[in-house]
């Protein structure tokens, strides 16, 4: 079992407290996508900031959190 890879593996979805879905990015996804679709700045408290240069990107970043791409809610009327 590879544990120690799992560990440093990339977080690629957040769901905050209201079921809201995040596609995160990497730094160098994030900068292909600004200029195409909006890219935020995801933070702990599940706030957001919309990002609009590649400076901020790589400011947030720096900081510990997270850019990502809106996915949407969580469809619960399924379950």
């Amino acid at each position: 079992m590879h544990l120690h890879n799992k560990c440093n593996a990339m977080k690629r979805v957040k769901i905050t407290e209201d079921n809201f879905v995040w596609h995160v990015l990497t730094e160098a996804e994030a900068k292909r996508a600004l200029g195409q679709v909006e890219v935020y700045a995801l933070y702990d408290d599940d706030s957001e900031a919309l990002v609009q240069s590649e400076q901020e990107i790589e400011a947030v970043i720096r900081r510990g959190a997270y850019v990502g791409i809106e996915v949407g809610f969580i469809d619960d009327s399924q379950n």
